[in-house]
């Protein structure tokens, strides 16, 4: 595995399965569409922010009224 750059905790393939994907081509297609989730290229490879990543599950929660 290679070194993750400084601040950024998961791989695409790490960050897919933190996410619960099926498949990391989903976030390449979220990369492609620009989805709200940054990230950064090093040696090839998308790497995440486990923060972010908990950004986004918390931006797509949806809240039902009691």
């Amino acid at each position: 595995m290679s070194c993750a750059p400084n601040g950024f905790d998961l791989d695409r393939p790490s960050a897919a399965e933190y996410l619960g994907l099926i498949s990391i081509k989903t976030l390449d297609d979220w990369a492609y569409k620009r989805i709200n989730l940054p990230y950064t290229v090093l040696g090839g490879k998308a790497w995440y922010r486990k923060s972010d990543l908990d950004a986004l599950i918390h931006r797509r929660t949806v809240k039902v009224a009691a």
